[in-house]
């Protein structure tokens, strides 16, 4: 198999299996160069690139080859300095009263138990999707966690995620990006990505998929309408995935996805 993309685990039918495109494979190169330099990593790109499912890809990866803890956080809104660390340690569940409803701790005080928590949790790796929500404020908040726990000696490798522009949510916060070691840009799939992508999903798409890396024209054909409608957002792919699977067919025709992708879209698919 010619593919540019492929599987990481044996499963090849589950919307869940962690595919490396090549994207994930930047992205897992960008986490060891962060955690030689001990700098911060961020992933940009349209929504629907691939970023989550790059975060993905890294949490288990990270999983695999460290002792220590990965974190996966999807941001919500969050408005001044404590916000966004109060956020992530309520996701893992811990800090107490400190956490709990709200409180008037001062960012200091909130810094000295994540310290704490992070060290007891063994936590060596943090990512941060959907990262534009946070203001200035509660990522300078994020910058002194990450600042202090180095200084004591259990530092975490940092890798952020969002969709809008980095000039335009790092605005404000120099500690971000005088930290920031590179920024990896997502690129929506084209059609041979595609196809990688796809053959990893389903019997019927693995077929397909080597009729296409064999040239037979009413697979390409069937490929770019795919690529086309779905514009090579891997979001909008796996929906398209999904309605497939749904649907019990057991082979895929130009007819079938005109009628999957008609179910998509407003337009008509010509």
């Amino acid at each position: 198999m010619d593919s540019l993309i492929t599987p990481t685990t044996s499963e090849r039918t589950a919307f869940d299996t962690i595919i490396t495109t090549p994207f994930v494979e930047r992205t897992k190169a960008l986490l060891v160069d962060c955690e030689a330099a001990q700098a911060i990593g961020i992933l940009a790109g349209p929504n629907g690139a691939g970023k989550t499912f790059a975060l993905r890809a890294l949490q288990k990866r990270y999983s695999q080859t460290h002792s220590s803890t990965c974190v996966y956080y999807r941001c919500c809104q969050a408005r001044g300095f404590t916000r966004g660390i109060r956020d992530v340690l309520t996701h893992l569940g811990v800090g107490g009263a400190i956490v709990r409803n709200f409180s008037n701790a001062s960012l200091q005080l909130l810094i000295k138990v994540a310290v704490r928590e992070f060290a007891s949790l063994n936590i060596g790796c943090v990512l941060l999707d959907e990262i534009e929500l946070w203001n200035a404020e509660a990522l300078g908040g994020l910058i002194s966690l990450y600042d202090v726990c180095r200084d004591n000696g259990n530092g975490f490798t940092l890798v952020l995620a969002g969709a809008k522009p980095p000039a335009l949510w790092t605005a404000g916060v120099a500690a971000l990006v005088s930290r920031t070691l590179k920024i990896e840009e997502a690129d929506l799939l084209d059609v041979k990505n595609t196809a990688g992508v796809l053959r990893n999903w389903h019997p019927a798409f693995e077929r397909l998929c080597h009729r296409y890396d064999a040239n037979e024209k009413s697979a390409v054909t069937t490929l770019k309408i795919v690529h086309k409608a779905t514009r090579g957002n891997l979001r909008k792919l796996a929906f398209f995935g999904r309605l497939f699977v749904a649907s019990n067919k057991t082979d895929i025709t130009v007819p079938d996805v005109r009628a999957l992708l008609k179910r998509m879209t407003l337009q008509p698919i010509q």
